[in-house]
């Protein structure tokens, strides 16, 4: 476990405290690491379908053809992987379902705050 999450590894999702004292999913927010994340995704795939050798995985939609194609005949981890994908907007956030990270203001969202020894809702949400 890396420093600042707050769930163990393989646990679902991992969370960590930002400096302001919310507590947020934490997610490669460097659009360049999903870049490379999908990347070698798409080398994997293209190993299993000929339909990612015939795309560039950067013009790859993560809910287009391929997200049915994984979900429907390929390995279940890639699958998996590649539904995760879905999940990070273009800003890096993870959201809980692909829907979300292409809609976000249909979202409603709230954060975590720190308060004493507890988390909650801030209040009102």
């Amino acid at each position: 476990m890396r420093p600042g999450r707050l769930c163990p590894a393989g646990g679902g999702w991992a969370l960590k405290l930002r400096s302001d004292g919310v507590l947020a999913p934490a997610m490669p927010d460097d659009p360049a690491v999903v870049r490379d994340i999908r990347r070698a995704i798409v080398a994997l795939c293209a190993k299993f379908h000929d339909w990612f050798r015939r795309h560039d995985p950067d013009t790859i939609h993560p809910m287009s053809f391929a997200m049915r194609l994984l979900s429907e005949a390929g390995p279940s981890l890639l699958s998996g992987a590649w539904h995760r994908l879905a999940m990070i907007d273009a800003e890096g956030r993870e959201w809980g379902q692909p829907y979300y990270a292409e809609h976000p203001s249909k979202a409603k969202q709230f954060a975590w705050v720190r308060h004493g020894k507890t988390w909650r809702r801030p209040k009102g949400k």
